[in-house]
């Protein structure tokens, strides 16, 4: 499941510069990022969380501008997405085309001119993004898992391998629950756990930090920030990946 509570920032058909660099660092940063590539799916996401979401959406790409146009003031005017803050993205600097969306649309989220030269839009999008969570009080990017799509675990541990299926996990940490509880203990280094999600890996360091006060046999891991930075960004692309697979699961 989805948080409902949280700041959401999802990204309508977003150039492959912004889906490769945008959408990690937000995660890194403990926001919830949504990437469609589909505009009818994406005003369903949207009016599911019409309370508290941020979209940027790109003009350049499907729709002409004057189909781009009536699409972004169809939203503006139906009162299902009453809520949603808007920000347009495009490689289009016409000043021309920048008043209609920011004067006569009156978008709320700014009007982003990419470039291949700077990240000006990537810092502007951290920020927007940044002041909205703070007025939500978001807090840890946290998902919970069942039986239905889980993130596996094998930790190497006194010879032995462990493995079973997470109960939870966000960047900082993870919880599992062990059936020998007496194989994990508080202050407990663990170099070599491995996160299996899909065709998704990731090798980690963690430390124990002790037991659930709910249930003794459930354990809560924290990562030490000594692994490599490409197992780091394979761990923040787990969490973008189930974020959207579980996206997808409601608006079909």
């Amino acid at each position: 499941m989805l948080h409902n509570n949280n700041l959401k920032t999802f990204f309508l058909f977003p150039q492959k510069l912004i889906f490769e660099e945008i959408a990690e660092v937000l995660v890194s940063e403990q926001n919830e990022a949504f990437v469609l590539n589909n505009h009818v799916e994406f005003r369903d996401a949207l009016k599911i969380f019409n309370e508290n979401s941020i979209a940027f959406i790109n003009i350049d790409s499907v729709l002409t501008e004057s189909q781009w146009i009536e699409y972004i003031r169809d939203i503006r005017n139906d009162s299902h997405f009453s809520r949603i803050r808007i920000g347009i993205l495009s490689f289009n600097n016409d000043q021309r085309l920048i008043d209609v969306y920011l004067n006569e649309l009156k978008i709320d989220c700014g009007y982003h001119l990419l470039s291949r030269r700077t990240k000006k839009y990537e810092e502007d999008i951290r920020r927007i993004v940044g002041n909205y969570r703070d007025k939500f009080g978001n807090k840890i990017l946290r998902l919970d898992f069942d039986q239905t799509d889980p993130v596996n675990y094998e930790i190497k541990i006194r010879g032995q391998i462990l493995t079973g299926r997470i109960d939870a996990l966000s960047s900082a940490a993870m919880s599992l629950t062990l059936t020998h509880e007496k194989l994990l203990s508080p202050a407990l280094e663990l170099n070599e756990i491995t996160l299996i999600y899909r065709d998704l890996n990731c090798r980690l360091i963690g430390t124990v930090i002790g037991n659930s006060k709910l249930n003794k046999k459930q354990f809560i891991i924290k990562f030490q920030k000594l692994f490599e930075d490409f197992h780091q960004k394979t761990l923040f692309n787990i969490i973008f990946t189930v974020l959207n697979n579980r996206l997808k699961e409601l608006v079909r």
